[in-house]
């Protein structure tokens, strides 16, 4: 795991050995080819205890611990680049193991980046969505599924220069969920 990816990905690798989740990390030094095209890779193939195998892009984002204390979420752009490719690889995974149902997911692993000690956890609303502090390598995380498919739905575009979309907040809240809590009910 050392030197791999960015940390973000190590932090979220990290607690996937935590949770003793079943995983491929995927080498992202190559584009690959899917369906005659090449795409970017996806960052981890997971396999949960149940049957659906999950297609996971990490997303790294910076969020204060203001923010999170008061129940919010940080940035959630990504490119249309990620939306395309992870949607050619749900599509190609399910069409190759038809037996399996594959879906793709972007992970937002979000950096507690002003954070110098622990967090206290006991001010942040109950219904907040990110209610799980992952510590790694002295840095604090919590990491929050937005399934493909309804990101999609809500998706819109961010920047055209950059090719860049997002979901808006109030939607995003609405749609993400905790990893630890969507990964017990999949």
């Amino acid at each position: 795991m050392a030197g791999r990816g960015t940390h973000y990905e190590q932090a979220f690798e990290a607690m996937l050995q935590y949770r003793q989740l079943r995983y491929v990390p995927i080498n992202q030094t190559r584009k690959a080819i899917a369906e005659e095209t090449p795409r970017k890779s996806f960052d981890f193939l997971v396999y949960p205890k149940t049957t659906r195998k999950l297609l996971i892009d990490v997303k790294g984002r910076k969020l204060s611990s203001i923010a999170f204390e008061q129940g919010r979420l940080g940035q959630n752009w990504t490119t249309t680049d990620d939306i395309t490719s992870m949607a050619t690889w749900q599509r190609s995974f399910s069409q190759t193991i038809p037996a399996t149902n594959c879906r793709a997911i972007f992970v937002f692993a979000y950096w507690l980046y002003d954070r110098t000690g622990p967090l206290s956890t006991t001010n942040i609303p109950k219904t907040s969505l990110a209610n799980t502090v992952y510590q790694f390598q002295q840095r604090e995380y919590i990491f929050v599924v937005a399934d493909l498919n309804v990101y999609q739905a809500y998706m819109r575009p961010r920047s055209t220069r950059w090719n860049t979309v997002h979901v808006s907040t109030a939607s995003f809240r609405h749609m993400a969920i905790p990893f630890e809590q969507f990964i017990g009910t999949n």
